[in-house]
């Protein structure tokens, strides 16, 4: 429950890989959900419905909005960006080339790692296509990176077993 509001929260998954498989660079992974959004004028948390296509993250008001296809709210980019897990279920949009950097809350730290590992996949995917090489593997690059021990945490943070993607 945030400010009384008891919104009907999910993240729906329409690839058929896990979470962890999300992170090893299947990037065909379609999500959609309600988080919530911290403004970047007056640092308010606005509940928004999102959907990621595997390439672009876009959010509307409503679910009714997106639904109509109505234009969203905003687009975010992931081109050169990294995503990295924040306090509680909250994460980290940090993009290199943006004025600034977006924060984002899910209802829980699974979902909050199933975004983190959706987007950060699509991201890495983007970077390895615009390579001249394309011949590192994901983990190397993002060890290189600085990013696997974070996306490594993330993913067991939640696990009571240690075992990372598993939700009830």
């Amino acid at each position: 429950v945030w400010g009384g509001l008891h919104p009907s929260l999910y993240l729906r998954s329409r690839a058929r890989s896990t979470s962890s498989e999300m992170c090893g660079l299947a990037t065909d992974a379609h999500m959609e959900g309600w988080l919530r959004k911290k403004s970047h004028q007056i640092g308010l948390w606005k509940q928004r419905f999102f959907r990621f296509d595997g390439r672009t993250l876009r959010y509307w008001r409503s679910e009714r909005l997106a639904i109509q296809q109505r234009p969203p709210r905003g687009e975010i980019n992931l081109s050169g960006c990294h995503v990295v897990a924040g306090s509680g279920n909250r994460f980290v949009i940090r993009a290199s080339l943006g004025p600034y950097d977006e924060e984002l809350e899910a209802t829980s730290c699974e979902q909050r790692d199933a975004w983190i590992c959706g987007l950060n996949a699509a991201a890495l995917q983007q970077r390895l296509m615009a390579s001249t090489t394309g011949q590192v593997s994901p983990e190397r690059f993002l060890q290189t990176k600085g990013l696997w021990p974070m996306l490594q945490e993330a993913a067991s943070a939640c696990s009571p077993s240690g075992q990372a993607g598993t939700t009830q």
